[in-house]
Formats: structure tokens, sequence, C-alpha cells
């Protein structure tokens, strides 16, 4: 088939041409003069192996599994004694401190959800992934956390001081307003 452009076939009087390019799913095969569409993409093939589209998909997916394979990698498990209350507040912790570094990571790659060892009464060693650069920190946080709940006089709000310094976790909790107590069509408990 000699190579035209949809005009010149639709004055030449031709119902189909070629135009040697790929359509935009990577088709190398004739168009309909009438409609300009491919044929394999009206036969239904919309999606081909040839695809450039789907194989810049395809690419930019395995990088970035390579990129969190690589990231993974270069995490090291360690492991904290913490109290069995403490322990999803910890994980918290561990996972904000991981993604301060590497944003894509999510909670179950740094939880391990693995079962304590060496418990002793309400304590045992969890295990978590880390960066190498955050285990001293995360070290003296689990410390921290575990030696103010085990002091003689536990005094939560002189807890939370000397483990997160100046910081305040505390949110001011507004009432909720009468408007929002009335159930309104569409609401599971309306009658």
């Amino acid at each position: 088939m000699e190579i035209k452009t949809r005009k010149q076939a639709v004055c030449d009087g031709d119902n189909k041409y070629f135009t040697g390019k790929p359509c935009k799913n990577g088709h190398l095969t004739f168009r309909y003069s009438q409609s300009g569409a491919c044929y394999d993409c009206i036969r239904g093939d919309k999606v081909s192996t040839a695809s450039v589209a789907r194989n810049a998909r395809l690419t930019e997916a395995a990088d970035a599994a390579n990129l969190k394979r690589l990231i993974k990698e270069q995490l090291v498990q360690a492991r904290f004694r913490l109290l069995d209350v403490d322990r999803d507040g910890f994980a918290a912790i561990a996972w904000a401190t991981a993604v301060m570094r590497y944003p894509m990571l999510t909670q179950s790659d740094v939880d391990t959800y693995f079962a304590p060892n060496s418990r002793v009464g309400n304590s045992g060693m969890y295990a978590f992934n880390c960066h190498q650069d955050d285990v001293a920190t995360l070290r003296q946080i689990a410390a921290d956390m575990f030696n103010a709940k085990t002091s003689v006089a536990f005094n939560p709000e002189q807890a939370r001081v000397s483990i997160f310094g100046k910081f305040d976790a505390q949110v001011a909790i507004a009432p909720v307003p009468d408007w929002a107590r009335v159930p309104r069509p569409g609401d599971f408990d309306y009658k």
C-alpha cells in the first residue's frame, strides 16, 4: 500500500489509506478514509503489545517497583522493647520516620506485624523495618516510652513532655452542632 494522507485518500475516492505511522494504540496498519480510524482499533485490538503508551506505562510501573524494592533493601529490621499498649503508637512513629526519607513506603513496609519475642510482663521485643540512621532515634523514643510507663508514679502529661519534648499533640475538639445531630434522608438512621 502506498503512503498517503487522509485528505489525499478522500480526493482519490479510496475508502482506506496507509500513513506509515502507528496510531495512538501503536497499530501500524491501514485506516479508513471516512472516519480516520485504524483497522486494528475497530477490530478490537485496542491494547496491543506494540502500543507505545502501554509500553510506557509498563516501564514506569516496573521502574517504580524496582525503586521500591531497592528502598526496601536499604531498610534494616530493628527490635524495640515496648509495652503492649504502646505498640501501635510506636508503629506510627516508625512509619512516620521512614516516610520522611522515602514517601512511597506504606505502613506494611515498615511494620512487620511479627509477634513479639522476649516477653516480660506486658512488654515484648517488637520488630520494625527502618533506615539505619533512624535506629538510634527510634531506640531513644522506645526507651523513653517504656521508662515513662514503668516508672512508679506514671503521669501521662509528664510522659508526653519527656518523650516528645515541646511537641504539643493536643487538639481542641469542638462540640458537635445541633444541626449535625438531626438525621437526614439518606442517612442510615433516618426514619
